[in-house]
């Protein structure tokens, strides 16, 4: 009965969780109607910070309208404690009111005003991070394993005490092996430890005390105790904060969201319609080594042998605990063995990533769809198979933070799972970054949009957007919580409406909405696939041709002032991938798409009848194995069938030698060179450079540069969807070599939401010119789409300009400025009320030492003579700006600019005589904050410390040209 009982459960749950997914990821299909007008389900969303429960029904309501009328498509919550100072009566109690019913019906006024603006809610896993709470026990925590360590002395035949936990010990700590080994030096501060001298006597422990005798010095008794490592949730807006749950036990991840989403809530009402979600952020904890009840079982069965003798290799204070390896990051092994001790490593990590799996990923999936709504996660912070935990929560999530240096090729490592496991929504924690707050431009998140899609990503979530919010002893602008120059805290992105660019967001939002219509449109398709060995990706890897390492735009920014990443026991990665960006490089210059995959998914792979690489539905025309250090024996079986069967492999650089288990490491490298023998006398394995040339592509770049980035979608009827991102900061011309049979090809801009006809030469290219950091669409067809055409009335870019086939007239180098008023605050030198200069030659502010600090709307007035031909046509190219520009012309408006090309077809608006342009220039508060911080404003001295201004102002040149 209670067999039957469970079976019928499961079945439940299984329905549930399909109709969950089916609610949420229903199949789109391009509409040229749809792409003008896209619905808000394609709208980025905003991470929404609250004071806790400070906040009233009344904003709350005001600010999911204020959303909408954004362009932003959903929210999500997160209510939090960091708000420093904390002045004013009741406020702190307020502010601690997070888990009370006074919270949830806050929240549920959420829920009806979002149903009513038709924006989606998703909730961030409690208050703060990582999720945890009162109702979450010590013997609930998650538990790390520690080592005791006593000397043995010769002969000795007494009982010995067990040695207690060196870190950490607690009455609760639970003794998990007891070992002996022979020491035979030291290394710095590691124990070089005898292997053939391990004995495992867990069995001999009775009451604490063990018998052992050995006969040489240099003995040690070793004890491995599993026990909390006590963390808390941080910045949890309750008094009581409790503990962080357990993330390797599945019944504590359910008693978890039994409380924040159980009956007691209030919100199964709202489950599925506007509540889509729960979010977990990526899993950094204070564990020094993690461990879980099931771990000596589980690496017994996956890994093949008992890992109880080796555990020693696994003690490294600070392995997995990211705020040790911050604070002491020469950190070394606490034991070794030999040379092999990272094979050790190796099981260890692969068995905590099918634990994760199995107990957080799947358990919060199938507990979450189960009620109607997803799992959304990033699935990353430990050495672990990312790519293959995408395919085990509903939407996989990366974040422009990731991996300190925000590589693309880092994005791709989750957005391939999730192309590589179906997963139709792949988003991203998006435009945050180290010691870059106040530095958040229209022209910055808009490459950051474009890098972040291009590499896979669909779904945009802003990070993020404070509660409006005023308390006693804050800035006019009011609170932001990841600013605070008592804490040392600067990251994040300053998406508020205090951002003098807050009503230009909305344009950056219709774009990506636009944009993200396109890319969920059909599923994704990556010509090739390149194998990922590793567990990890390394912090200081990035690609020198990529933009915005570490999130800073050179020349335009203040330089990041010390290398942020934070590499830990990552060399072989970092080094590997140094090696591999010309070959990716070479990949985006042939316009060639392309995905990581891992192991799970090779081991999974067959070979279709065109020859093609099948993995779950999907189809790839080859497989790049790149000077590769090691890979899993059970790959490296497999890839000469896969080769046998047809299936094309680009050998780039050696083969591995060796595979990464412990277990009879020996024989199994042995066996695994005699495979890789094997699969080198296959005919469809190719070198590098003749792989690649025979590759088929069916777009195939043919421009003389690498600069392009560019994703592909392929629809249901066959008609493909590409993106192409010029990364540069110059004009560039693309040539476009059709492949395919369709006949119909179509330019789609989602800064307007226009097509046009994109024609074929005779040598069946398509050519299109792009401006400096700009994008497009190409829709390829076998038959005619009916298109709809778009105008921006802010926008007014000039199309088809570019200025190497352009006419030059003259250059406008020389202004009349105007600011109403200037803030002596904002003036470097003194200057007050309205300041006017005429004959200004145009530059970036930082160089003017009147303006370098101004945070003021500049206008930019000046009257001249052109010599304008009724039948020719006029571009004005204000060149380079900072940040937003507005141009009238003869007093009727032009249009408005936010980010390059900052171009506008001036035509309609010139007489012959005299004509009279006006700029409306607004900048950035960066430069004033930073003036206010020198001055003595305690709230900003951080970014007097940080040092540096940002690019502010019109520096042209100012450019007339007459366009053919």
């Amino acid at each position: 009965m209670n067999k039957f009982f469970s079976i019928l459960t499961i079945s439940g749950l299984l329905s549930a969780s399909v109709m969950a997914a089916d609610s949420w990821f229903h199949p789109t299909s391009f509409s040229s109607v749809a792409f003008r007008n896209p619905s808000l389900e394609y709208a980025p969303y905003t991470r929404w910070w609250w004071p806790g429960n400070d906040v009233t029904p009344q904003e709350l309501e005001r600010e999911i309208r204020l959303f909408a009328e954004q362009h932003l498509g959903g929210v999500e919550i997160q209510p939090m404690s960091l708000v420093m100072p904390c002045k004013g009566k009741g406020r702190a109690d307020r502010i601690m009111s997070y888990d009370t019913p006074a919270y949830y019906k806050d929240l549920a006024v959420v829920m009806q005003t979002a149903k009513q603006y038709g924006l989606t809610v998703d909730l961030t896993d409690g208050s703060g991070w990582p999720a945890g709470g009162a109702h979450i026990t010590e013997q609930e925590n998650n538990q790390t394993l520690e080592v005791g360590i006593a000397d043995l002395i010769p002969g000795n035949y007494m009982p010995v005490s067990v040695p207690r936990a060196q870190r950490g010990d607690r009455p609760s700590a639970r003794l998990v092996a007891v070992v002996i080994a022979k020491t035979t030096g030291k290394a710095d501060s590691t124990l070089l430890l005898d292997r053939n001298s391990v004995k495992d006597i867990t069995a001999e422990v009775k009451d604490g005390k063990v018998v052992t005798a050995v006969k040489d010095q240099g003995y040690k008794l070793l004890a491995f105790w599993q026990m909390a490592d006590m963390e808390k949730p941080m910045l949890m807006a309750s008094r009581d904060v409790g503990f962080a749950m357990n993330h390797f036990d599945s019944t504590v991840v359910a008693k978890n969201y039994e409380h924040y989403l159980g009956k007691r809530t209030g919100l199964e009402p709202y489950m599925g319609h506007p509540l889509r979600a729960l979010f977990n952020d990526s899993y950094e904890f204070r564990a020094n080594r993690h461990f879980a009840d099931d771990f000596i079982a589980t690496f017994k069965k996956n890994r093949g042998y008992n890992p109880v003798p080796f555990l020693p290799a696994n003690i490294w204070y600070g392995y997995n605990n990211m705020y040790e390896r911050m604070a002491h990051p020469g950190n070394q092994p606490l034991f070794a063995f030999d040379d092999n001790d990272w094979r050790l490593r190796y099981d260890y990590d692969l068995t905590l990533s099918d634990l994760l799996r199995q107990h957080l990923l799947k358990g919060s999936t199938r507990w979450l769809e189960s009620r109607g709504i997803l799992h959304r996660t990033q699935t990353y912070g430990l050495s672990m198979d990312m790519i293959g935990a995408t395919g085990d929560v509903s939407i996989p999530e990366t974040e422009t933070m990731i991996f300190s240096k925000a590589c693309e090729a880092g994005y791709k490592i989750i957005s391939s799972g999730a192309h590589l496991y179906n997963r139709p929504i792949i988003s991203c924690e998006t435009a945050v970054f180290f010691n870059r707050v106040f530095l958040t431009t229209p022209q910055k998140l808009k490459i950051t949009v474009d890098k972040v899609l291009t590499s896979g990503v669909n779904q945009i979530i802003w990070h993020g957007t404070p509660y409006s919010y005023f308390p006693d002893g804050y800035p006019k602008e009011g609170w932001y919580p990841f600013f605070n120059s008592s804490l040392g805290v600067n990251f994040s992105t300053f998406f508020s409406e205090q951002n003098p660019f807050w009503a230009d967001f909305r344009d950056i939002n219709s774009y990506t909405q636009r944009a993200q219509y396109l890319l969920r449109c059909g599923k994704p398709q990556a010509d090739v696939l390149i194998y990922y060995p590793f567990l990890k990706f390394p912090e200081d890897a990035y690609n020198p041709k990529e933009l915005l390492i570490g999130g800073c735009l050179p020349e335009t920014e203040p330089e990041l002032d010390k290398d942020d990443s934070r590499p830990f026991n990552s060399e072989t990665e970092s080094k590997w991938l140094k090696q591999l960006w010309p070959l990716i490089d070479k990949l985006n210059a042939r316009g060639i798409t392309w995905d990581w995959v891992n192991d799970e998914s090779l081991q999974a792979a067959q070979v279709a009848s065109d020859s093609t690489i099948a993995i779950r539905g999907n189809r790839y025309q080859g497989l790049i194995l790149y000077h590769l250090p090691y890979m899993q024996l059970e790959t490296a079986l497999q890839l000469p069938r896969l080769a046998a069967a047809g299936a094309r492999i680009i050998a780039a650089g050696a083969l591995p030698k060796q595979q990464p288990s412990y277990h009879d490491w020996q024989k199994a490298d042995s066996t695994l060179c005699m495979a890789m023998r094997n699969l080198a006398t296959q005919p469809t394995v190719k070198d590098g450079a003749e792989g690649l040339a025979l590759l088929p592509v069916p777009l195939e770049s043919k421009s003389p540069t690498d600069c392009f980035r560019q994703t592909r979608r392929i629809q249901e009827d066959g008609n493909i969807l590409q993106m192409y991102w010029n990364e540069s900061r110059q004009w560039q011309t693309l040539e476009v070599r059709n492949h395919t049979t369709h006949k119909y090809f179509y330019w789609l801009n989602a800064e307007d939401g226009s097509m046009k006809p994109a024609r074929l030469d005779a040598n069946q290219s398509l050519h299109h010119t792009f401006a400096p950091l700009s994008t497009v669409f190409l829709l390829s067809s076998d038959k005619p789409m009916k298109m709809e055409t778009s105008v921006n009335p802010t926008a007014k870019v000039a199309a088809d300009f570019s200025p190497k086939r352009a006419k030059l007239v003259c250059e406008l180098p020389r202004w009349t400025i105007h600011i109403d008023s200037l803030d002596r605050n904002e003036a470097a030198q003194g200057v007050v009320s309205a300041y006017t200069r005429a004959d200004y030659a145009l530059c970036d502010w930082r160089t003017d030492s009147v303006l370098c600090y101004n945070a003021r709307p500049c206008i930019y007035t000046l009257t001249t003579k052109l010599p304008v031909n009724r039948k020719k046509h006029y571009v004005l190219d204000l060149g380079q700006v900072y940040h937003v520009a507005s141009l009238s012309i003869n007093g009727h408006e032009v249009g408005k600019r936010i980010y390059a090309p900052y171009t506008f077809d001036i035509t309609p608006y010139l007489h012959r005589g005299e004509n009279t342009f006006q700029v409306t220039l607004k900048p950035s508060l960066y430069n004033a904050l930073v003036k206010r911080g020198l001055n003595g404003d305690r709230l900003f001295k951080l970014l007097k410390k940080n040092g540096g201004l940002a690019a502010e102002g019109l520096a042209g040149p100012v450019r007339l040209y007459e366009q053919p």
